[in-house]
């Protein structure tokens, strides 16, 4: 695999190096057919209060943690120790990885959660990757659709570049720490270790030495 373009954003465990391809853009427009070849199972207690759609397309790995009221869709792929809290939601195509926590009434769809991060509550997460040990504060949204319905470009060693995706949201790379209700627009990409401040609003390739 040729992983320059990914390496940027992330420190990938050998568990989870079949999912990447060489761009994370890539990486969401394949993500599909990583799923069309999963072994599906379930080996984690399912609270009776909690909801599955298409169950025998979701992997639910060891020591992980549901909550009441969550609602899970597949395909989907939760790993081992992943916590999903109250009320969040899980839809078709996300992975979430080891030891990452989907918090209370956040959404994850077509997405990638990298482990040991966090979406600490009331976050969207929708045609993303989130990086290793990344945190995003309450209201954190990762828009993934433009206006105009256009293709998603993305500005990357300095060109601008056609994903091919209708629906991308953000590349965030791992170590960030976003702010409560910060807005990441669509194609949003922040290199390791990136600090955005509350409130903010981002549109662009940004790099941990950049004003966030």
């Amino acid at each position: 695999m040729k992983s320059r373009d990914i390496t940027s954003f992330f420190d990938i465990d050998k568990d989870l190096l079949d999912l990447f391809k060489e761009t994370p853009w890539e990486t969401l427009l394949h993500l599909k057919t990583y799923f069309s070849k999963y072994d599906f199972s379930v080996h984690s207690p399912i609270p009776s209060n909690v909801a599955i759609k298409n169950k025998e397309s979701v992997f639910i790995g060891k020591n992980v943690t549901i909550d009441p009221f969550v609602y899970i869709e597949g395909p989907c792929i939760i790993l081992d120790g992943a916590h999903l809290s109250h009320a969040s939601y899980v839809r078709p195509y996300s992975v979430i990885g080891g030891e990452a926590r989907v918090g209370h009434a956040s959404e994850v769809k077509h997405s990638i959660i990298m482990p040991g991060a966090s979406l600490a509550h009331f976050n969207y997460v929708g045609d993303s990757i989130i990086g290793k040990g990344v945190n995003l504060g309450a209201g954190v949204k990762c828009a993934n659709v433009r206006h105009d319905k256009g293709n998603v470009f993305i500005t990357f060693e300095g060109k601008k570049i056609d994903t091919g995706l209708v629906k991308m949201g953000a590349i965030i790379g791992d170590g960030c720490k976003i702010g409560c209700n910060v807005v990441l627009n669509p194609g949003t990409a922040l290199l390791k270790n990136v600090q955005c401040f509350v409130r903010s609003s981002h549109c662009k390739r940004i790099n941990p030495a950049d004003e966030c």
